[in-house]
């Protein structure tokens, strides 16, 4: 279970960076409204849909797995 917990901080992590650097650059975009400024909120709000997907699989992951084991119980 130590590579799922690590799998997981890793995940938590990347998660957490994401919804800062959107939050940092929806600030950015809003009291500047320059080119660069948007295109930083657009780059942050790809890498935040990235941490979104893969939290989703890793859900997905864990969901089927948890089915699997107990589909095999008799």
């Amino acid at each position: 279970m130590s590579s799922t917990d690590a799998v997981q901080r890793r995940l938590d992590t990347y998660f957490q960076r994401a919804t800062d650097n959107v939050n940092n650059a929806a600030i950015n975009a809003a009291e500047s409204q320059s080119l660069d400024d948007m295109h930083s909120f657009l780059t942050s709000m790809n890498g935040m849909s990235v941490a979104v997907n893969a939290a989703t699989q890793q859900t997905t992951a864990h969901h089927n797995l948890a089915k699997a084991i107990i589909d095999a119980m008799p």
